[in-house]
């Protein structure tokens, strides 16, 4: 597929056929390329969204506080007079 050097060693009215060989391979050829720079122009694009979240990864970790490191709970009381509590009139 693709090679039309056959067609011309016949030499019959096949003209059409290798103009319609030649015309695909042209096509096939075109679309590969352009294939080839959409996978390019993508891969370039991840790039850049890569370095994004890089820099916003830094512009947070230097504008934000630090986070606690642990959490400290109330203690744990068997007392449950809050609970019986009535609240105010």
């Amino acid at each position: 597929m693709g090679n039309c050097t056959a067609s011309k060693l016949v030499g019959g009215g096949d003209e059409e056929a290798v103009s319609l060989c030649r015309r695909r391979k042209r096509l096939l050829k075109s679309a590969v390329d352009s294939r080839r720079a959409f996978s390019d122009a993508h891969q370039c694009y991840l790039g850049s969204i890569h370095a994004v979240a890089g820099a916003i990864n830094l512009f947070v970790a230097r504008h934000s506080a630090p986070s606690p490191l642990l959490i400290t709970l109330p203690s744990s009381s068997s007392d449950t007079t809050f609970l019986s509590q009535n609240p105010p009139s």
